[in-house]
């Protein structure tokens, strides 16, 4: 089972209630991919979240995110990564690897 979702800010009420969903073993391990983008012609700001189940060596689930003004790639990738938690806490997984291909956001939660 994979789930993909468009979010945009503010859109998180889906994820802030517990679940536990018959396809995630909260006891497996999974890899947290996060990328954030800007568009500076546009004036926009996306990020890409996966979740792999590493032990199972499969996506359980993915999301784009979207900001509704112009923000930073910092910003936008600290978007995503509240969004994945969000989900990881819903699904009360235990053992995350993240993956931030933002230097700055790296640095700063290490």
């Amino acid at each position: 089972k994979k789930d993909t979702e468009q979010l945009r800010d503010g859109d998180h009420n889906s994820l802030s209630k517990p679940t536990l969903d018959p396809c995630i073993d909260p006891k497996h391990t999974f890899v947290l991919q996060i990328s954030g983008v800007i568009n500076k012609e546009r004036g926009t700001a996306a990020s890409g979240i996966v979740l792999f189940d590493n032990e199972e060596q499969r996506e359980i689930w993915s999301a784009q995110q979207f900001a509704r003004k112009e923000a930073t790639v910092t910003e936008i990738t600290y978007y995503g990564l509240m969004t994945c938690l969000r989900f990881v806490k819903k699904h009360m997984i235990r053992k995350v690897i993240i993956e931030i291909c933002n230097g700055n956001v790296v640095n700063q939660i290490s």
